[in-house]
């Protein structure tokens, strides 16, 4: 997953998971979830927040095809919840983006005020949502439109006291908050999940950490080679989006790999009072 965040002067914050918190839930739209934190890294809750959504081709900072306004509530864990194709059309028509000409991305713009002086902006690359989306025009469209959020969680840690000091090699991370959890996705304790159904999901997380270091999915006791990611240079957040497959009853856990040589500190991912420092989100594709 590609994602850029910016702020361009504003004192508020938007924590976006796009890809995580992306599903197709009818032919024509799509489900967006943001979490969006002031400056000191607290919530701002149940209040409404502007919301500019632009459909990006080719690339960040590409052809917008497709622009719409919204005007949606943040509930009480300061989370927003719009439909992508339903807002108020600035230019394009969203039943009209041939999703075979991609990539796409999806930039989202936010006036925490509830206005349109937009001064968060964030921008990542539509990788799923589309499956359903392209249903319509594939040539196997009649097994395609099997595709979708057939189930979704969305867990997260405060920082302080969610984790650890310090997450040890082959050990979990915690997510012991809940955002919005659906059946089929349960949890087993802190930091294990459990998988109900086989299938394919999409597994994205966000985890602030002050050590360089790797984080890596891990699925039935099994570290997933293909999922490592590690911290970037000159960031302070592992941020990661892998597809993973399974054949029956799962867990899933999010490592420190055991193969590495140092513990990763967890780290708030802004200010504030017990801000939030690790996010995860599940979603059941088919």
């Amino acid at each position: 997953m590609a994602a850029t965040l910016r702020k361009t002067g504003a004192i508020l914050s938007l924590i976006m998971f796009i890809g995580m918190a992306l599903y197709a839930q009818a032919p024509e739209k799509m489900s967006y979830q943001a979490v969006i934190r002031d400056g000191a890294g607290d919530l701002v809750v149940s209040q409404t927040v502007g919301m500019k959504i632009s459909i990006l081709r080719g690339s960040v900072g590409g052809t917008a095809v497709y622009v719409e306004t919204h005007t949606p509530g943040t509930n009480a864990n300061g989370l927003v919840t719009l439909s992508v194709g339903t807002g108020t059309v600035v230019t394009g028509a969203f039943v009209s983006i041939d999703w075979t000409n991609g990539p796409y991305f999806i930039k989202i713009e936010t006036d925490p005020a509830g206005g349109t002086s937009y001064t968060i902006s964030g921008t990542s690359e539509l990788l799923s949502v589309p499956y359903a989306l392209h249903a319509k025009t594939a040539a196997t469209a009649t097994t395609a439109t099997a595709a979708g959020a057939l189930a979704f969680a969305d867990f997260y840690a405060l920082s302080p006291p969610d984790n650890a000091a310090t997450v040890a090699p082959g050990n979990a991370v915690s997510f012991p908050q809940n955002s919005v959890v659906s059946e089929g996705i349960q949890r087993v304790d802190n930091n294990t999940f459990l998988l109900n159904d086989p299938g394919i999901y999409q597994v994205s997380f966000q985890v602030s950490v002050m050590e360089a270091g790797q984080l890596v999915l891990n699925i039935n006791g099994v570290d997933l080679a293909y999922t490592v990611v590690g911290r970037a240079t000159g960031t302070s957040q592992i941020v990661g989006m892998a597809l993973v497959e399974t054949i029956g009853f799962s867990t899933l856990q999010l490592r420190n790999p055991a193969v590495s040589f140092s513990s990763l500190t967890i780290t708030p991912l802004a200010g504030g009072v017990n801000p939030v420092s690790a996010h995860l989100v599940i979603t059941k594709l088919r």
